[in-house]
């Protein structure tokens, strides 16, 4: 039988396989809008990448807008579902990528979870996330951070809370250099600055960084996070056996996300190619209930840096001057790939039964190589 996916472009493909993984753990496919009303993103431009947004107006007069983000749409419109909700998609956004001076098509494909985000979910949500990579491909890394984790250990340095944008930057950075100096230059003691230097260079498998971190002088609220990152990391552990890290320099934006954020890397491309977090804040904006946790595949990063597929080379058959038996062998071939059926043209030479051409040779088919060919021994 052919693979249902042999045509496909390469994102394509991916986003067909995604969707068959999420919908395997219970996430109905969702299908959004391609654009929403503009207030909806002016009302919430706190929470998107970048505020510039592609408009038009309907002709009802409405201002319209090509959606720049997924979640803020399907957290919107499952606004009267009853919680948990559970999605999965395949949309595109429209937005101006970090570092870029135009507008590109985002391709994406990915889960929004609404509900209660106990440890079993988290635990859920990150196994998702690394099967969702190693369906890319073998060699990826899923590297985890808690801007919740991030907040009490900024807070146990002591460093004010219009300063935190100034440090995330430099952690992002891995500046260490530069924490040192902020920290001196505001006086901070000793064990807060080693804190902050850990925040730096604590980076691996999860476990281990977090019992670093726990070493240091915390708020019991850092503490309790700790304990349950623990115990989430314990639960993947039990089904998948890959390394879960650790790293502060993969931090989200601290006004959309408030608990756990992934990020996922896979060989061969510089950024990112999933991302995403818990984003109770944004709910909570919305009016909505309970919490809310989801990532993206970006299949855009993705299909730039994949091999072309080869596409399987079709059998074609030429009619010749029966076409009845052309036409019933074709059909019999194509269980095992792809068939073009082709009459002869004008002056070609013209056979008693089907003609049959593989890699640009034609073979005239008889009795028992019809037979032959029914097994696919000529199939290519």
């Amino acid at each position: 039988m052919t693979d249902l996916t042999s045509g496909m472009r390469t994102d394509e493909m991916l986003s067909a396989r995604l969707r068959a993984l999420y919908v395997n753990y219970g996430y109905r496919i969702y299908k959004v809008n391609r654009f929403e009303a503009y207030d909806l993103y002016v009302q919430n431009k706190n929470f998107l990448t970048d505020e510039r947004i592609l408009t038009f107006t309907d002709l009802n007069g409405r201002l319209k807008a090509l959606k720049p983000d997924i979640t803020l749409s399907v957290v919107r419109n499952t606004r009267d579902e009853t919680l948990p909700v559970r999605v999965c998609y395949s949309e595109s956004a429209y937005r101006v990528p970090r570092g870029e001076d135009g507008f590109h098509e985002i391709m994406q494909t990915g889960i929004e979870y609404i509900g209660t985000c106990d440890t079993a979910v988290l635990a859920e949500i990150i196994l998702l996330a690394e099967k969702s990579l190693q369906t890319i491909s073998e060699r990826y890394a899923l590297d985890i951070s808690h801007m919740g984790l991030v907040s009490e250990l900024l807070r146990s340095c002591r460093i004010p809370e219009e300063d935190y944008q100034e440090v995330l930057d430099m952690l992002r950075r891995k500046d260490r250099h530069g924490i040192r100096a902020y920290a001196q230059t505001k006086g901070l003691e000793e064990m807060e600055q080693e804190l902050l230097d850990r925040m730096i260079v604590v980076s691996g498998p999860i476990v281990s960084a977090l019992e670093c971190l726990s070493q240091c002088r915390i708020t019991d609220a850092g503490k309790k996070i700790i304990s349950e990152l623990k115990d989430i990391a314990e639960i993947v552990e039990q089904v998948w056996q890959g390394t879960l890290n650790l790293d502060f320099s993969v931090l989200s934006d601290m006004r959309y996300y408030n608990g756990l954020t992934l990020s996922g890397f896979i060989e061969g491309i510089p950024v990112p190619v999933l991302s995403g977090g818990q984003y109770d804040p944004l709910l909570t904006r919305l009016g909505r209930d309970g919490q809310g946790i989801g990532f993206a595949v970006y299949l855009n990063q993705i299909d730039r840096c994949m091999p072309e597929r080869a596409d399987a080379e079709p059998l074609v058959i030429h009619t010749g001057k029966d076409p009845k038996t052309a036409f019933i062998e074709a059909e019999k071939k194509r269980v095992y790939g792809p068939v073009v059926l082709m009459p002869l043209g004008e002056g070609e030479a013209q056979h008693s039964a089907p003609a049959f051409q593989t890699n640009g040779q034609m073979q005239t088919v008889q009795n028992q190589e019809l037979k032959q060919a029914e097994k696919g021994d000529t199939v290519c």
